[in-house]
């Protein structure tokens, strides 16, 4: 039986090495990147979908992408 269905979206930490899928996900990861804005060390948190290596939406705030894809989904 397999555990996790792939492509179920769930959220999780935003890690160094984590690929953008959307232009909006490159955006918000270059901008907490950028050495200028001084948030290198926030908590930001992204939406993946199991099984694949892309992040499609980031956010600094885990509550709001939670809102997000339960909106989506429904």
């Amino acid at each position: 039986m397999i555990k996790h269905r792939i492509g179920k979206p769930y959220v999780r930490r935003l890690k160094q090495g984590d690929i953008p899928a959307t232009t909006q996900a490159k955006s918000a990861i270059d901008y907490l990147r950028h050495p200028d804005n001084h948030l290198q060390e926030a908590k930001a948190y992204a939406v993946c979908l199991r099984g694949l290596p892309e992040v499609f939406q980031v956010s600094l705030s885990k509550r709001q992408l939670i809102k997000l894809m339960s909106a989506a989904i429904l």
